[in-house]
């Protein structure tokens, strides 16, 4: 059993509600401690690959922007990682980015932005500096995850089609870190909308999926 980092939402009139989030750490003794104090609100943790820092969104004020953070698994050493003028969620760490232009290999991030358009998938480096759009979907693409060929997979919203089948579908999508090959990974198969992918221990790609 290992520690788990996780998102918990208040509850309000024994409802959970989305507004104030916050998160926590569930330790071995089934102790919780909470991570983000100084947060206003604080979700979407992804840990590192060493398992010593934790990418996360959140917002010190309510009247902020959603924005990138990271910090130590114990909460301490929090820095703000993005400063962009409209919400950031859902970050990731990227693999080791090299390109031959480049004296040494860099660690970079990707995250769902969400402008005056759809939202889209970005990338910068880990001081949010070399910030680039990856996706350019006319109706949005959410939920990005590393796969372990070092691709992105993630939901994409698609409403216009000329074949058969519902309009308004959400398949899965695969991209290379760069943004190159933008390419279908899950269509038709099953429900319409595909979100939260992920990758298991034994490369097999799981999601949920709703009508």
């Amino acid at each position: 059993f290992q520690d788990i980092v996780f998102t918990q939402l208040p509850l309000r009139n024994g409802r959970s509600n989305d507004e104030g989030p916050r998160l926590v750490r569930l330790l071995l003794d089934g102790s919780l401690r909470v991570l983000s104090e100084d947060f206003d609100s604080a979700a979407d943790p992804d840990v590192s690959f060493d398992g010593k820092r934790i990418l996360f969104a959140g917002r010190r004020r309510a009247s902020d922007h959603w924005q990138i953070f990271e910090m130590e698994t114990d909460g301490s050493g929090i820095r703000q990682v993005t400063h962009e003028p409209n919400d950031c969620r859902n970050p990731v760490y990227q693999s080791t980015i090299y390109v031959i232009t480049s004296d040494v290999p860099w660690r970079q991030i990707t995250f769902v932005g969400h402008g005056s358009g759809p939202a889209s998938l970005y990338s910068c480096r880990l001081d949010g500096s070399d910030l680039q759009r990856l996706t350019y979907n006319p109706y949005g693409d959410q939920d990005p995850f590393l796969m372990p060929d070092g691709r992105l997979l993630f939901a994409g919203r698609q409403i216009e089609r000329l074949e058969p089948g519902p309009k308004d579908r959400m398949p899965l999508f695969g991209v290379n870190l760069d943004g190159t090959d933008y390419a279908i990974f899950s269509g038709d198969e099953g429900a319409p909308i595909k979100r939260m992918p992920c990758v298991t221990a034994n490369r097999l790609a799981v999601f949920v999926e709703s009508r």
